[in-house]
């Protein structure tokens, strides 16, 4: 049977139905006869089958609508053939959608442009709601959607666009597009975002035509918080997104006055702290410059004084080994002096010894004096080098002069007793 239907074999269809087949029948596809004819064109076909009361509302209608057989599609409405009916066999994504539907996404010219916009315009005026807000949604998406998406969408979008009970709603909450983000689209920004395997020409094109036709552009959130690109709200949504701003750029200068002032407060801690750190490293600075003075002025108070102490070691050393080269002068000259007097008293010994030695004596008393005397000068000059020296040659000199005194003493007392 759906051999005889797809093939509009009206005579055989009506032999099969004599004999009696059962017309609830469908093949492995769950396709009826009548959604065969449907498809192809033959009304008689159809006529046949709804003369023997096939079932309606299997397909059938879709298939006419979608090919442009608007006599079939009229007389499968006039059969109790329904509008609205989701059609499990033509769906999108996943959902069954009406024959207008299937109509305005799968419909496509033929050669002759102007026949196929005729039969278009005849389908779509039989399949059409009378009040354009009663039109249904599948997937939720109207028929004006589905044209959109349609593969070559300006024509068949051209031609929907034509009644009235479509293009005064367009602006209707039920062109609406609802993504699952839950943003509403108008039909222009409907193609903006999703209509995304037509060319960026056609794109501008069906948006120019929408717009031609009064379209407005929508797309926005129920809520407060609105997507990038926001236009259109409405007034209640508007409102309360301003209330939002409104409230957001309150607390968004709250924020950036607190931010401010912590700025300010983390801008003076800082100051503080550099100018603490910059305090500190001159005070520390300063201390080391001050330990570095004091040490340097210990090391040249101890190069001073150690320079002192030499020089007066060595001033100490010239001045004891002039003393001494005194000394051991004296001591020559007086060695000298004593040999002198010694060899001019033994030359004189005999003729006046007496004499002599009496003369010797005062002489070497003299000299003992004298020697006495530098050697008093010697002790004097070698106070400046130390005291203990200057008492060590003062008793000496002591004892010299003492044993000279003795010695002269012991000599005038031998002379006397000799008779001299």
């Amino acid at each position: 049977m759906s051999i005889a239907s797809a093939a509009g074999r009206a005579t055989v269809l009506k032999r099969i139905i004599e004999i009696g087949i059962d017309l609830t029948l469908r093949d492995a596809w769950e396709k009826s006869p009548s959604f065969y004819a449907a498809g192809n064109g033959h009304k008689e076909g159809i006529e046949i089958l709804h003369d023997a009361g096939i079932r309606v509302n299997d397909g059938s209608l879709h298939e006419a609508a979608r090919e442009g057989h608007f006599e079939i599609v009229e007389l499968l409405l006039a059969n109790g053939h329904r509008a609205d009916f989701p059609s499990s066999l033509h769906t999108y994504e996943d959902v069954g959608i009406t024959a207008l539907e299937e109509l305005c996404l799968f419909s496509a010219p033929g050669e002759d442009l102007n026949e196929w916009k005729k039969k278009l315009h005849s389908c779509i005026k039989q399949l059409l709601p009378s009040k354009g807000t009663d039109v249904g949604k599948s997937g939720g998406k109207t028929l004006l959607h589905f044209a959109l998406q349609n593969s070559n969408p300006l024509p068949v979008t051209r031609a929907i666009l034509e009644f009235p009970a479509v293009w005064e709603n367009l602006n209707h909450p039920v062109h609406l597009y609802r993504d699952s983000e839950g943003y509403f689209y108008s039909p222009t920004k409907y193609v903006e975002y999703f209509v995304t395997s037509a060319s960026p020409e056609v794109q501008a094109q069906l948006i120019s035509l929408l717009h031609a036709n009064k379209c407005d552009d929508k797309f926005y959130a129920h809520t407060v918080q609105q997507p990038a690109g926001a236009v259109g709200l409405p007034d209640d949504i508007a409102l309360a997104v301003d209330k939002q701003n409104r409230a957001d750029h309150a607390h968004a200068e709250e924020i950036k006055r607190q931010k401010e002032i912590a700025e300010r407060k983390r801008a003076i801690e800082a100051e503080d702290y550099e100018r603490q750190i910059a305090t500190d490293k001159e005070r520390h600075e300063l201390i080391m410059r001050q330990q570095r003075e004091q040490e340097a002025s210990e090391r040249d108070i101890a190069e001073r004084k150690h320079n002192m102490m030499r020089s007066q070691a060595q001033k100490m050393e010239r001045e004891r080994q002039t003393a001494l080269a005194e000394e051991n002068r004296i001591r020559l000259q007086a060695a000298r002096e004593e040999a002198a007097h010694r060899q001019e008293m033994r030359e004189r010994e005999q003729a006046a010894e007496l004499n002599h030695k009496r003369s010797i004596a005062q002489q070497e008393y003299q000299a003992l004096e004298q020697k006495m005397a530098m050697e008093q000068r010697i002790i004097s000059e070698r106070e400046h080098a130390g005291q203990v020296e200057a008492r060590r040659v003062s008793e000496m000199l002591e004892k010299r002069k003492q044993t000279a005194h003795y010695e002269a003493q012991q000599r005038a007392a031998s002379y006397n007793n000799n008779g001299y």
